[in-house]
């Protein structure tokens, strides 16, 4: 596939057979802390969607338990597979199967710049140059909101640096917003304009994002 290139194969678990370390015996016991404890989320049109599907929910802790079978039903009917666009509409990241993809990951609080002894909070001209360095690194496959500018208001602290990273990078990114309604924003920053090309206006989506409560 066109721009995705392919990457070594690294085996993190045992075989089928190894006790406690296959990849079936890892996933079961993550499907079991589903349930036990939990997952805790705070949204309540969230928290209505997984009681409505059969999970129990303790609305005083914002508490989600999600039995094994609910959690292995929505798992079957998820795509196997997505791609990540650049912003030419060209395939730049395929996740599926085997295929290992890097980006910077997130997302920092305060950095520490060369020489210094103590951290510092980031700024907007500390996330350009971020964004600028990981689109230039080729290993890289896509750039990711790791920075939390302290310079803007916090309220719009989210929206503001995908906004950086759409404007000084081509490659996709991995972003998250600190709130339901950012998501949906980010889905409108997100929407290509009529004079994109055609196979960009196509549904095909540059970033990947989710929605997360900040503390």
């Amino acid at each position: 596939m066109g721009g995705v290139k392919p990457r070594p194969y690294i085996s993190v678990a045992g075989p089928e057979s190894s006790p406690g370390g296959s990849i079936r015996g890892t996933i079961t016991a993550r499907l079991g802390w589903l349930w036990d404890p939990g997952i805790r989320i705070h949204a309540a049109q969230a928290l209505d969607l997984l009681g409505d599907a059969g999970a129990t929910i303790d609305r005083e802790r914002n508490l989600a338990r999600i039995p094994r079978e609910l959690a292995e039903r929505c798992l079957a009917s998820a795509p196997s597979s997505f791609e990540l666009y650049d912003s030419e509409g060209r395939v730049k990241v395929r996740y599926a199967g085997d295929q290992v993809h890097f980006d910077p990951g997130s997302a920092a609080i305060e950095i520490l710049d060369h020489g210094a002894t103590t951290s510092r909070p980031p700024v907007t001209a500390d996330f350009v140059r971020f964004i600028q360095l990981a689109e230039g690194l080729a290993p890289i496959d896509a750039v990711a909101t790791s920075l939390v500018c302290q310079d803007v208001p916090q309220s719009i602290g989210d929206l503001y640096r995908l906004y950086l990273a759409l404007r000084f990078a081509t490659k996709p990114v991995i972003t998250g917003a600190f709130g339901i309604d950012s998501w949906y924003v980010m889905r409108e920053l997100l929407r290509p304009s009529p004079a994109a090309p055609r196979r960009w206006r196509a549904g095909r989506s540059r970033c990947s994002t989710s929605a997360r409560r900040r503390r």
